[in-house]
């Protein structure tokens, strides 16, 4: 028998009690096993804000595209 894990709102740490009080906002990689999803109340779904690795990772991506185009202008 399985289980299901209870859906818990990322920003305020909540439980979500109904399908229809909360969202899926994005999901998250994970190293030991299958991608987590990551939930919010509709209320907080605008607050669960933008995954930060990958953020960094566009980042990095765009400096080094920019870096071998030559920079950015003023040499």
């Amino acid at each position: 028998m399985t289980v299901a894990t209870p859906r818990v709102c990322r920003p305020c740490g909540q439980v979500i009690t109904g399908p229809a009080d909360g969202v899926l906002v994005r999901v998250e990689p994970s190293i030991s096993g299958p991608p987590r999803p990551v939930y919010a109340h509709l209320d907080h779904a605008n607050l669960a804000g933008p995954d930060a690795a990958r953020l960094r990772l566009l980042a990095d991506v765009l400096a080094r595209k920019l870096d071998a185009l030559g920079g950015a202008g003023g040499e």
